[in-house]
């Protein structure tokens, strides 16, 4: 049935029913999730909720708009329009109780903000509706907004409970809603204090702190990076720089030894060259002397080559040692006696003092290399009128062997590192050495298990110190060990050492030292300085070359003026006694000659007499060859003095770097005396022509420019590099205005020029002088000997040789 409200009523067995007709058709049209009924039965007053009338009717409507409805027991009547009235004014506004923290109960007064202490964040809230009639009808639901935007449907018990609820103000909707009409709701705000740590001014501490932090890490991270980088790029740096000292040192190590092979392999060709020229006119004394030179010097080979082979062995590990009981103070001695005539041209005393007695388990070739080794480098750094003293001592179970200098000693910050592969020490000696002696010292003596110190102070001479154990337990098992003496064979040849315990070998007593017998192999000839011009007048009498009639009575007029071959002077510079004294001999026939050991002692000797020509090795102790060319060039009375190099650097940068001084000429070892012979008398013509002024006064009609270039190119002519820069930098002029002047003056360009007067002097030297091609070539600036004839017969028509033979 539909009363006049609008609201259908059911009966059932289970009550009476009311439902919203409107609610009916929003439900259908589904706007509404649920559909609201409200439902009668024993408690709302019925006598039986059976109420489906059977076999009556379910319920009638009067004519005044109540409603029955009949059941088991009885008539059940409703009045729609007074159950509506007071249905809804039955339900009113929820009400909140109280709240529960902890233990405590907050009685609430309604509308009223509450203030909780931080602690307390469990809340149990209970609320209710004045609804006595009705109060199983009224649904509560609540949302809290600090936990959601969704109702919550409250317990039995009208509870909403909350745990862990943030600090801040919140506020709490109750809402209360029954069957028969709109909900309704209420709200209490609650504040909870936060926590020091939850307050804007911790939290912002804390970002900053924590900012701070990141800031800080990413800094500390990235100064980590950097310092690991910063590792990382000094062990790069140091791995460079250990490989930029290894490769300095094997480049040192190369020059070194390519100096050490090639002098005395030019001392050993080049007088076999000598020789083999003579055809048998050679007198016998020359003969026996070039004979002794190549000798000592192919015995200088095998040393240096033996001592290559026992530095390759010992990186190998490969260095066997045979041990025999030796005599150590007597074969020291024996050793020592090598030196005998070195130490008289030298001018210094070896003074031996040995009082082992009791014989020592070593190998003798490898204490024979030590023992040369330290007196080789003795000598070669103790300056004349010194004395070398060699001490030996022993106890019961080492024996000490000392050797002292007199020399300039070692720094103490090279001191550990001197017995380094390839490593040489820096001063006045850098030049000499291979870097390989003091390190085969080291590893021989450690072989033979003993050790070796050095003991230095600057100025005051360094002492290598060996010692030696005694008896043969420390020899190590890779090594052989015979108990038998070894004996010396008679072929060895040695200088036998005094056995006096105390006696000195060296040029204060030369005389009574006549007798020991010197036929050493290894022992270098040394003639005394008085034989010097014995030597020359014996060479100019046993050698002869084929230019040089022809060269001697050559003279060339200029003016009132006449220059001679036999006038020029010729200084030597080298610091090899050997080759110095070779050269002296080779060019003494035709020159004469001044000698200096060093590029110092070279420019003292220059400030007392003034050679035509200067002939001089590049790498020298002390000073180097390149340094004394520029010193000699910066002074205005040598700036123009010829000079050659003759050194055993053959690399293109050695040789750029030798003419860039202002030499005239580049020479390698080892060098053939014709060819050193024919550079020398080229070099020494043209400076004649120059200041005779032939060359610049060529034509009268020249222009200055032209006069002045020729006169640079004839003191350059034998320097393969010159070029129109070089050209420029003589007449200190730009590049750029010496181009447009030349071309103002001439047609022929400047390399036109230069090559032109190159080929006319070949001509010259090939006709007049009798040099062959190769001789010519070079002495013009030709390092191709095949490139120079070809540029000869496009220049002349006649390939040199055909030319010669016109």
């Amino acid at each position: 049935m539909v009363d006049s409200l609008g609201y259908m009523w059911m009966s059932s067995n289970g009550g009476i029913m009311r439902v919203s007709l409107h609610e009916i058709n929003q439900f259908a049209d589904g706007q509404l999730s649920r559909l609201p009924v409200l439902h009668f039965d024993e408690k709302d007053g019925m006598l039986n909720r059976e109420a489906n009338g059977g076999v009556h009717s379910a319920g009638i409507m009067t004519s005044d708009n109540q409603l029955w409805f009949p059941n088991q027991r009885g008539i059940t009547v409703i009045d729609p329009y007074e159950l509506h009235m007071q249905y809804h004014q039955t339900v009113l506004l929820p009400i909140v109780e109280s709240v529960e923290i902890r233990d405590s109960v907050l009685h609430v007064t309604q509308h009223l903000p509450i203030t909780l202490s931080s602690q307390y964040r469990d809340l149990r809230v209970n609320f209710t509706a004045p609804n006595f009639a009705y109060q199983d009808r009224v649904q509560f639901s609540y949302m809290l907004d600090a936990i959601g935007s969704y109702w919550h449907s409250a317990n039995q018990h009208r509870q909403a409970i909350f745990t862990s609820l943030p600090a801040g103000t919140h506020t709490l909707r109750i809402r209360a809603e029954s069957t028969a009409g709109e909900p309704v709701e209420t709200a209490l705000q609650f504040t909870i204090k936060p926590f020091f740590y939850e307050q804007w001014w911790f939290i912002t501490l804390m970002g900053v702190v924590a900012i701070g932090i990141l800031t800080g890490s990413y800094k500390l991270r990235i100064r980590n990076m950097q310092y690991r980088e910063r590792q990382l790029q000094y062990r790069v740096d140091e791995q460079t720089k250990a490989l930029q000292q290894a490769a300095e040192q094997k480049s040192r190590f190369f020059t070194g030894i390519t100096h050490d092979l090639k002098t005395p392999l030019s001392l050993i060709s080049a007088p076999l060259e000598d020789i083999l020229q003579q055809d048998g006119n050679i007198s016998e004394d020359i003969l026996r002397e070039r004979l002794s030179l190549m000798h000592r010097n192919s015995q200088r080979l095998t040393h240096l080559i033996n001592q290559l082979l026992d530095v390759t062995k010992l990186n190998n590990d490969a260095i066997r040692l045979v041990f025999h009981p030796t005599d150590i103070s007597t074969l020291t001695r024996q050793i020592a006696g090598q030196f005998h005539s070195l130490l008289i041209q030298k001018g210094i005393t070896l003074s031996i003092d040995t009082s082992a007695t009791e014989p020592v388990y070593l190998d003798a070739e490898a204490w024979e290399r030590v023992v040369i080794n330290l007196l080789s480098n003795a000598i070669k750094y103790s300056p004349s009128n010194s004395t070398i003293c060699l001490t030996m001592t022993e106890d019961d179970s080492l024996v000490t062997i000392a050797i002292r200098d007199q020399g300039s000693g070692i720094p103490h910050h090279e001191q550990d590192r001197i017995f380094e592969y390839l490593y040489q020490a820096e001063g006045v000696h850098a030049a000499e050495g291979t870097g390989i002696g003091l390190y085969l010292v080291r590893g021989l003596v450690s072989a033979m298990g003993g050790e070796i110190r050095v003991e230095s102070e600057a100025g005051q001479g360094a002492t290598f110190i060996i010692t030696l154990r005694k008896g043969y337990q420390h020899i190590e098992s890779i090594h052989s060990v015979a108990h038998q003496p070894l004996t010396q064979p008679e072929s060895r040849d040695t200088v036998v050492c005094p056995s006096d315990e105390n006696e000195q070998i060296g040029s204060d007593n030369v005389a009574e030292h006549q007798h020991y017998r010197r036929v050493n192999p290894h022992q270098a000839i040394h003639k005394h300085p008085d034989q010097s011009a014995t030597r020359s007048r014996r060479s100019k009498a046993g050698y002869s070359f084929h230019t040089t009639d022809a060269t001697i009575n050559r003279s060339i007029e200029t003016g009132h003026s006449e220059y001679t071959t036999l006038a020029d002077t010729v200084l030597i510079v080298e610091d090899n006694d050997d080759f110095r004294e070779y050269l002296k001999t080779i060019l003494s026939d035709m020159y004469n000659i001044l000698t200096a050991s060093s590029g110092s002692e070279a420019l003292k000797m220059l400030q007392q007499k003034t050679p035509s020509l200067v002939i001089s090795d590049v790498m020298m102790p002390g000073m180097s060859g390149l340094e004394f060319v520029n010193t000699l060039r910066k002074q205005e009375k040598f700036n123009h003095l010829p000079v050659i190099f003759l050194s055993a650097r053959d690399q293109e940068s050695d040789k750029e770097a030798g003419l860039s001084t202002g030499a005239d000429i580049y020479l390698t070892k080892p060098i053939r005396s014709r060819m050193l012979l024919t550079q020398v008398e080229a070099v020494l013509r043209r400076e004649r022509l120059l200041k005779s002024g032939i060359p610049v006064a060529a034509t009268s009609s020249e222009p200055k420019l032209i006069q002045q270039v020729r006169e640079v190119i004839y003191r350059q002519l034998a320097n393969p590099n010159l070029s129109a820069g070089m050209l420029a930098d003589a007449l200190f002029v730009s590049r750029a205005k010496l181009y447009a002047d030349w071309k103002a003056a001439t047609d022929i360009t400047l390399n036109t020029f230069i090559t032109e007067l190159r080929l006319e002097e070949a001509r010259t030297l090939l006709k007049e002088k009798g040099f062959n091609v190769q001789e010519a070539a070079y002495a013009v600036g030709f390092t191709d000997a095949n490139y120079f004839s070809t540029r000869f017969k496009k220049q002349f028509g006649s390939s040199p040789s055909g030319f010669v033979k016109k």
